[in-house]
């Protein structure tokens, strides 16, 4: 998606994409295919390219066969296998070959213990990112493969805790190991049914000319009402508190009236509250006080 949107920009006015499966097992958000349509980017599916041909030493077309999908493969996609004598050829001036992306492990010195797995990525612990050689750990594509910054910054916070217990001797997989349920019967009486903001995007005949942002952003505003929108349900944790006394504050948005559970760090325990959280957005206490050393009841 980022070649070839980069290529429309760059003054291609027939860039396209081939793809060798259908739009639904495509590893893009809807949100990058609607904008490949607006920016007038045809996407050609259940197209394998077999070879390029050229003419006095550059391309002039791309010879491909066409796909059918059949049983779903190790990547939970269905796999995509040639039909037989449907070969077609395709006119083009020029090729960008995107067929992915790979960490550069020339960092890996001989005398480290870590290995890769077949994907190339390092092979890691999934809950605690430590690699086969204790003192590294790994996390976003390096481990994941091509995947988003959302999860990258996840995988950062989770490593720096593991490396802050790793460094002081704590046991890196205490209280981490929790499944996480659904809220299946949300408390909707203090939940917000005002709909989500939607992103405004710079309008398509601007963005193909040049590499400005396309999301604008929210306003002051907006991004207000968002975040009080978001905040304001008080579901698991107003409704697992043992004491019926947790309440949320909207002006400094956080919870408060917590103290009954004073005699919980006492005994070493955490909250109700902040056990049952799904999303771990309630902490207790300093962390650098007693971070790993509670159990989850």
């Amino acid at each position: 998606m980022d070649a070839v949107r980069s290529a429309r920009r760059l003054g291609s006015g027939k860039a396209f994409i081939i793809y060798r499966r259908g739009l639904e097992e495509m590893p893009s958000t809807p949100e990058e295919i609607k904008q490949c349509r607006e920016e007038k980017i045809r996407i050609k599916t259940l197209a394998q390219p077999v070879r390029f041909i050229s003419s006095n030493g550059r391309v002039k077309a791309i010879e491909c066969v066409k796909m059918h999908l059949t049983e779903p493969d190790e990547s939970g996609r269905r796999k995509p296998e040639p039909i037989p004598g449907s070969e077609f050829t395709v006119k083009v001036d020029a090729v960008i070959t995107a067929l992915g992306q790979e960490s550069d492990w020339c960092c890996l010195t001989p005398e480290c213990a870590c290995t890769l797995t077949d994907w190339g990525t390092m092979k890691i612990d999934p809950l605690t990112l430590q690699s086969e050689d204790p003192d590294i750990f790994a996390g976003g594509d390096a481990a994941r493969g091509s995947k988003t910054v959302i999860e990258a910054i996840a995988d950062g916070r989770q490593a720096a805790i593991s490396i802050g217990r790793y460094l002081s001797g704590q046991d890196l997989r205490l209280g981490r190991d929790v499944q996480l349920k659904a809220i299946k019967e949300p408390q909707k009486g203090k939940y917000d049914r005002a709909a989500r903001a939607s992103i405004p995007y710079l309008e398509p005949q601007k963005r193909v000319k040049n590499f400005n942002e396309v999301q604008k952003g929210l306003a002051k505003g907006v991004i207000v009402r968002e975040a009080k929108r978001c905040i304001s349900c008080g579901t698991c944790c107003v409704q697992t508190c043992p004491f019926d006394v947790m309440q949320f504050n909207h002006e400094i948005t956080k919870a408060v009236k917590c103290d009954l559970c004073v005699e919980k760090q006492r005994r070493n325990e955490v909250p109700a509250c902040y056990a049952i959280c799904p999303t771990r957005c309630i902490f207790w206490g300093d962390p650098k006080k007693f971070a790993g050393n509670y159990k989850i009841l």
